[in-house]
């Protein structure tokens, strides 16, 4: 039973990492659902041998359509990345049709060895993703993650259900978003997947007393809930049995 926890602070990857977790995906804006990270942050998670790390790449919010230019900074930073002891990438494209951009998601997957590249929901907001599974093994993706192309896995779990079912002893299927502690075991009950993704965020509050004329550009700071983490961990434990 494998719980990874998306993060994009120092506090939340320490938070995952003492409350059990099995992988972090290293992100930087999961209020845009994960940008690629800061360099220091990567750095940082580094010193952390016993947790697995993925790095996400994705050079900036909206679609997952890129062009000449963009692809040409996720290859640069494929590079960058490389040169720290991380575990491998996330990644995801989709042509102008809908369709998976295989031939990206190859180019990425050849340009990121020795280090593996998981899929992330790229694969849900594709018109064709659960009938490109074969080309996914085949080019040597070893994960997708999904919400069974709906909002939530809890509401995907029938498509989860079936892609693990036709191809779970070939790829890892890993269910996020909307992942919880109450509702993992629905999940593996359905599914019987054992790769779990969730962020368990909470809203910090901060001590700032200055009040500036201008109103800052953001939604607010969260961090991973250890508490949350933590009762994850445990449900999985429970299951794991």
């Amino acid at each position: 039973m494998k719980l990874e926890i998306c993060i994009d602070s120092l506090e939340s990857l320490e938070n995952a990492i003492d409350a059990g977790a099995d992988r972090v995906e290293i992100c930087s804006a999961l209020f845009a659902d994960g940008l690629s990270p800061d360099l220091g942050l990567v750095s940082y998670a580094c010193k952390y041998e016993r947790i697995e790390k993925f790095v996400m790449l994705r050079p900036r919010d909206g679609d997952f359509t890129y062009d000449e230019k963009e692809i040409k900074q996720i290859k640069e930073t494929i590079k960058a990345y490389k040169n720290y002891p991380i575990d491998g990438f996330v990644f995801g494209a989709i042509k102008e049709d809908g369709s998976l951009d295989i031939d990206l998601l190859r180019e990425v997957v050849d340009l990121a060895k020795p280090y593996p590249v998981a899929l992330h929901r790229a694969f849900d907001y594709s018109k064709d993703g659960e009938k490109a599974v074969n080309q996914l093994i085949d080019m040597g993706i070893i994960r997708i993650l999904t919400s069974g192309k709906k909002s939530t896995a809890i509401e995907g779990l029938d498509l989860i259900s079936h892609i693990q079912e036709e191809y779970g002893k070939q790829i890892e299927i890993m269910a996020g978003s909307g992942v919880n502690p109450t509702n993992i075991g629905k999940i593996y009950d359905k599914s019987k997947i054992t790769n779990f993704h969730m962020s368990g965020r909470v809203k910090k509050e901060n001590n700032i007393t200055y009040k500036s004329d201008l109103e800052l550009p953001t939604k607010g700071k969260f961090v991973t809930s250890f508490a949350l983490v933590k009762e994850a961990r445990e449900v999985l434990n429970k299951l794991g049995d």
